[in-house]
This record gives structure tokens, sequence and C-alpha cells, in this order.
């Protein structure tokens, strides 16, 4: 266990399991689809909300020599605005529930920018990434939100419909032997769940993901005592 987990222990006290009812943002298909799925096997049958999953996201390549912004606007505000407004706004209602969980679905390019021509993704699961850790630790701090667990799922490649776009959409893939498909990387989400983990990955995933708190997590820390 890394230090920057270990000055997070209070978070593996809150069970990730121990909500009622769950928004799951982009539940139409993929990784989203499959987590509502999943869920809904387990009786998620009441009406309070006490879950945010934030896993909606599009990504694009964007040549900075020759792009419209628009579409990159667009990523932004699917990326980053729609967690950053549904989290603030429902905060309220989490703090008032015995506890809640909220889940952002990053990537590993939010740890290292691998997908170059992908800038503008790569930014915004960067973002979702810090915006994590310091939700986490903003809410740790206050006495009114120890309830809530903040949870990161980060997987590289999965065979969804994600990346638009491209001259070959499945290039990323379906057609990449690295690439997981959903029900395989269901098994870890579903292992990271019931073990109360707050990074959940797979593979190369959470090695990384690993790698990058144990080079940061100490001075993170230390930010946090201040």
């Amino acid at each position: 266990m890394c230090p920057y987990e270990l000055l997070n222990l209070y978070t593996l006290a809150l069970n990730t399991l121990d909500f009622k009812c769950a928004v799951v943002t982009g539940g139409g298909g993929g990784l989203g689809r499959a987590m509502a799925d999943e869920l809904l096997m387990k009786g998620k049958d009441h009406p309070e909300v006490d879950c945010l999953i934030n896993n909606a996201g599009i990504q694009r390549p964007l040549d900075v020599n020759d792009s419209s912004l628009e579409e990159a606007y667009q990523e932004i505000d699917i990326n980053i605005r729609g967690p950053m407004h549904l989290t603030i706004d429902l905060l309220p209602h989490f703090k008032s529930k015995p506890s809640a969980t909220i889940m952002n679905a990053i990537s590993l390019v939010g740890y290292i920018p691998f997908s170059v021509i992908n800038l503008v993704y790569n930014g915004t699961k960067a973002w979702a990434h810090f915006w994590s850790m310091n939700l986490r630790t903003q809410l740790a701090k206050e006495q009114g939100s120890k309830n809530i667990k903040v949870v990161k799922i980060v997987p590289l490649r999965i065979a969804i419909h994600l990346h638009g776009g491209r001259k070959d959409p499945n290039d990323n893939k379906e057609n990449n032997s690295d690439a997981l498909l959903v029900d395989k990387l269901m098994s870890f989400v579903t292992k990271g769940w019931l073990e109360n983990q707050d990074t959940i990955g797979a593979g190369m995933d959470i090695d990384i993901a690993d790698r990058w708190h144990g080079a940061f997590g100490e001075e993170y820390a230390e930010a946090e005592r201040e």
C-alpha cells in the first residue's frame, strides 16, 4: 500500500456498495451499461439516489494545425463540466445520507498521455484524476461529508464505441489485441467494489496508477495535512 493510500485509510472503512440507488451517466452502452446491469442484478430498486457514477465520455482526435474547436468544446462539456456539475449539485443530498459513493471513470491517459492524437481527451482525464483526488481530500476534511466515498475506475483500452472521429473507429478497441472486453473489465470492477478499493483497474492500468501514487503520493499527503 503506497503512502497516499495509507493516509486515506478512512475511505477503506466506507463500503463502496453501501448505496441503494445509483445514477450512471453514459449507461446506454459500454462500461456504463455493464455497471448499470451489474447493479440492477444486485436489486437496485430504491428511489433515493445515494451513488453517482460519472462514466459518460467522448474521445475525438484533435489536429492543432487543422481542426474546429467546436468538437473540442463538446468533449470538455461532457467529460468535465457534466461530472463536475452533477457532483457538486448532488453533494448536499449525499451529505444527508448515512453513506454515499461517487465513482469517476478516469483512464490511464489521465496519468500518462499515451494517445497523442487525443490531446483534449487526455487533458479531460487528467482533470478527472486530480479532481477525484482533491474531491476525496476535501470531503475527508469536512465533518459533514466523511460519509462519502470517492472511487476512481481506471481502464486503458476497452472494446467499446468511444473513439469517434477516427478514420477507423475500431482501431483502438475491437481490432486492438490489448483492448479488454467489457465483461472482462467488469470482473475487475466488481472485484474492486467488493474489496472497497479506492482505485480500480486491470493489469497495466492499476500498475501505472500505483506507480504514480508511489512516486507522488507522499508529496500529496503533505498537501493534505496542511
